[in-house]
């Protein structure tokens, strides 16, 4: 997170998958999830972790936003299976901010 100051005023910035977002404006958000997990280590490990279903992120993260959800952090890392563009795209289908 980002803070810029002006007289009397701090507003801080997240930078989410779609840009930089007023920390004001994320409303509620999850701590730790997980919309997709592509291939990689963890699902060579356990493919039971694949969560490959775009139109399913779609859908929960909207029930997500209709329960006053603003923002999902998703905890998945580098080169463990992270989907950034696919991230984008549910951000930009929903409303809902995520931070990866």
């Amino acid at each position: 997170m980002s803070t810029t100051s002006g007289p009397g005023q701090t507003e801080g910035t997240v930078m989410t998958v779609t840009g930089a977002v007023p920390a004001s404006a994320l409303r509620m958000v999850d701590m730790h999830d997980h919309l997709m997990i592509e291939p990689g280590p963890a699902t060579d490990r356990d493919p039971d972790l694949s969560l490959g279903d775009e139109q399913e992120a779609i859908t929960e993260a909207g029930a997500f936003l209709q329960a006053g959800g603003g923002a999902i952090l998703d905890a998945m890392p580098t080169g463990c299976g992270r989907a950034p563009e696919a991230l984008r795209r549910i951000s930009e289908a929903t409303g809902v901010a995520v931070i990866s």
